[in-house]
């Protein structure tokens, strides 16, 4: 059994080292959750990336205090940065990883990403009929609950 770790990573291949696998992971989560699939890609030879968004560097009981927008450009960044040293970028998201790698998608010139993979997309807000849009409630509960507790 393997030992997960929520600890960034950048590792070279030794039979693709010039084409590497950008790991996003979900809201709340870390790269833990994408260690095992980085794992195999790796014996399989290839590169792979994995970042922690601001604010996801501790297992807390609380989600963390941080937005989308800095999360985005943490990986913005970081895939500029492999872009310039690699030369083919594949960008594999999970849950929530996958709305932020469709982004990074669709700002790309095409020749950029060399592959998308998506996993368990998070991609809408189930609506109930009857009860305020769940936007609603987070732009208007998300300021007044800014403690809040996550579910295990």
């Amino acid at each position: 059994m393997q030992t997960l770790s929520n600890q960034p990573f950048l590792t070279r291949g030794d039979r693709y080292p010039d084409h590497v696998c950008l790991f996003l992971h979900g809201l709340g989560g870390g790269i833990y959750e994408m260690q095992p699939l980085a794992q195999t890609l790796q014996k399989k030879g290839f590169s792979t990336c994995g970042i922690l968004y601001p604010g996801h560097d501790k297992n807390v009981k609380k989600m963390p205090a941080s937005q989308w927008k800095s999360w985005y450009s943490h990986i913005q960044s970081t895939f500029n940065q492999l872009k310039d040293t690699h030369k083919k970028v594949s960008l594999i998201g999970f849950s929530t990883g996958c709305p932020l790698a469709l982004k990074l998608t669709q700002e790309q010139p095409d020749q950029d990403i060399e592959s998308l993979v998506l996993m368990a997309p998070y991609l809408k807000i189930k609506r109930y009929p009857l009860l305020p849009p769940p936007e609603w409630l987070v732009y208007s509960l998300g300021y007044v609950l800014t403690d809040l507790p996550r579910l295990t």
